[in-house]
């Protein structure tokens, strides 16, 4: 079974632990001010670990005045992760920094996800521009994604791929009830709602997201 790590890098009060039901004692601040300590060991002692073996870094829940990550300290900490686990699903947020951007040019995929108004589409074509302009990522590791797609919106899928200049790889269906239920209880969407239509799209997303069956690692962001 493949091992797969989830990081929060939303600077201050991420979701992640509360919308998969877990009550983790480290963040990834516990790092950034141990970092001379960064060992194999140590990170396992770090991560916490849920119900379907998900290990998860979640990002502080205070102002602690934790030591923000650098790009030096994060390139450190990819590299061992890399070693440890065969995915890194990392949440950047809506937060461009220099310790983002380390992060995007380490990254295998980078996916730019956006919804289906002008504003949001407007800021992400901006963000891929810059992104490729000065050489964060390419072209072949660039992927845009639609959330929270309505058919008969305002915006259709034609404007806004003209929009963003780019061909939306993959669309995610809004559906608010399903999404809802499953983030307040805490639970995968697998399990809440294992036969919607929602899930089926998110299964068949994820497939694609996996290399080549030659490869015996691979990791994204």
């Amino acid at each position: 079974k493949p091992t797969v790590a989830l990081m929060d890098m939303n600077m201050v009060f991420g979701d992640i632990p509360m919308f998969l039901d877990i009550s983790p004692r480290h963040h990834w601040g516990d790092i950034t001010k141990n970092i001379e300590r960064l060992d194999e060991f140590f990170l396992s002692n770090i991560l916490s670990k849920n119900a379907t073996g998900l290990h998860v870094l979640p990002s502080p829940r205070y102002l602690d005045n934790h030591p923000m990550p650098t790009p030096p300290i994060m390139e450190t900490l990819l590299n061992l992760m890399k070693r440890k686990y065969d995915f890194i699903v990392i949440d950047l947020g809506q937060s461009i920094n220099e310790t983002a951007l380390k992060i995007i040019q380490l990254s295998t995929v980078v996916d730019i996800i956006t919804i289906q108004t002008l504003p949001c589409l407007s800021n992400a074509a901006r963000l891929i521009k810059s992104l490729l302009q000065y050489g964060y990522t390419d072209q072949s590791h660039l992927h845009m994604v639609l959330n929270r797609y309505i058919k008969k919106g305002l915006v259709n899928l034609e404007t806004a791929e003209e929009g963003l200049g780019q061909e939306i790889s993959w669309i995610i269906p809004n559906d608010y009830p399903t999404t809802m239920s499953a983030i307040n209880s805490g639970t995968p969407l697998f399990e809440t709602a294992p036969k919607s239509r929602i899930v089926k799209c998110f299964d068949e997303y994820a497939e694609t997201l996996l290399p080549d069956k030659k490869e015996k690692k691979g990791w994204f962001f």
